[in-house]
This record gives C-alpha cells, structure tokens and sequence, in this order.
C-alpha cells in the first residue's frame, strides 16, 4: 500500500512540518506542484529538483511519485495554433526531464483550461500530441497519466473516466496511461468495478472530492482493496488554510487503508 498526499494541500511554510507529520504517519511519498517548490520556471531547476528528492528521502524517508499542475501559468491551447502546440509540448517535454530528475514515475496531465476541444475532427490532433509526449516520456523512465475532469473545471474535453480510458486506448502508447480521480469517480458515480475492468492502464490513482473539497468520510475509500492495484494512492485536494484539517485527513485515509 503506497500512500502520498499533493503538496498542494497546504501552505509552503509549513513543507517541512507536513513532510515529518505524514512520513511519521505511514506516508511514504508527497505529490508536488512543481511551480511550489521553484515558483519561477520550474523545469530550468533540474539541479535543484534532483537535490529536492534526495532531501525528502534523506531526510523524511519520503518519495516523489507523481507531479501536477504541470502547465500551471500558461495560457495556450493544445488544440490552439501550431505555435502553441509546439511551445506546449517543449514546456511538457521540460516537465517530463523535470520528473526523470526526481526519479518520479507519474506526470499528472490535467490542465483543463488548456485542453478545450473546438470539435471532434480535431480528436487526431490530440492522439498525435500524446504520441509524441509518450514517446518522450517512456524515453526517459515516467509516465504522462491522462486525468478526467469534469466541465466544472472549464473543459469540455476528457471529463468522464471512461472517455480518459478510450482515450487512452486509442492512443496505444506505453508512455501515456490514465490517472483515476476519485472526485470524477463521485462526480459521474463511476464503479469502482469499471475502474478494475481497465486496471492495467491505470497508473495513479487520486483520492479527491468534487471541486478539490477536503476529504470527506467515504465507503468508496475502503472498496478500493477491491482494485487489483499496487500502485500510488495520493490525496489531493485544495487548501483549506487550516493545518489541523490536513492532518485529520492524513489520519482519515491511513486508517482508511491500513488493511490494503
């Protein structure tokens, strides 16, 4: 059972304290917005990111599985002009040699804004710009995983589980895989029996509420030992400002999970 939490769910003062609190929790790794650690131009500190995770392992015995919020700041469109698909996938690119120097396994693609879709015929556009982010992505050791979100997260493109799934499918490529969120899961009331149905393209899973509200008290949380799954469970949500909310949640899922 691998157990994580997004650094995204508290305030950069208290980095080291959360770091102590959910390694000393049964927490073995911290999922990082990358623009958190380095606010400006993140993937120009591929020094510093790779010093970064051997302080988290030296110092809190914690990991870095997955990164997120990857495109966060940028304002194009994959779906824009050939300007802007090529100007994103060179920032993706960066993002990917930013997690191969953590040794980091998962790259979240969310980005909702970004990825607005202006019809179906442009489907192909898509497939080839995963492709060719999968391709450099398993180059170099981690993985892009394809996140739904919902359309209140202003997208109309990949909302549904099931369409990141046959997305996923189509593009066919060992670089690209799906990251579930529980929150869409919960949104859309997705079965967890469909999520094992497609286990084998899974490659992280996020325990999130709708809107990235805190964690709520959920029997979703303990069918998840249903899943033929050994991968990373990370938390995910927004901040609540209140560290004692964050720990409670820390408690709430290690307990949730402990038989997993």
């Amino acid at each position: 059972m691998k157990l994580s939490i997004s650094n995204i769910a508290w305030d950069s003062e208290y980095d080291n304290e959360m770091y102590s609190y959910i390694s000393n929790h049964g927490f073995t790794g911290v999922e990082i917005a990358p623009t958190r650690i380095f606010s400006d131009k993140p993937y120009d500190h591929l020094n510093e990111a790779q010093e970064f995770a051997r302080r988290l392992a030296n110092q809190y015995s914690l990991t870095i599985p997955s990164i997120q919020s990857i495109w966060y700041g940028r304002t194009e469109s994959m779906f824009g002009t050939e300007t802007e698909k090529q100007s994103l996938i060179d920032y993706t690119k960066q993002a990917v040699l930013f997690a191969a120097a953590m040794d980091c396994k998962n790259i979240v693609f969310g980005c909702p804004r970004n990825r607005n879709i202006p019809g179906k015929e442009h489907l192909p556009a898509a497939i080839d710009f995963f492709n060719e982010i999968g391709n450099f992505a398993a180059s170099n050791g981690t993985i892009m995983a394809i996140e739904p979100n919902p359309p209140y997260y202003n997208t109309n493109f990949i909302n549904t589980t099931s369409e990141a799934f046959d997305l996923c499918r189509k593009i066919n490529n060992p670089g690209i895989r799906v990251n579930v969120d529980l929150g869409t899961l919960i949104h859309y009331q997705e079965s967890l029996d469909f999520i094992n149905s497609e286990i084998d393209i899974v490659n992280h899973i996020h325990i999130s509420e709708p809107m990235l509200a805190v964690i709520e008290q959920r029997d979703i949380h303990r069918d998840l030992k249903k899943l033929n799954y050994s991968r990373w469970f990370s938390i995910e949500m927004k901040n609540p400002h209140n560290l004692d909310t964050v720990k409670k949640v820390v408690n709430y899922v290690k307990e949730s999970y402990n038989d997993l």
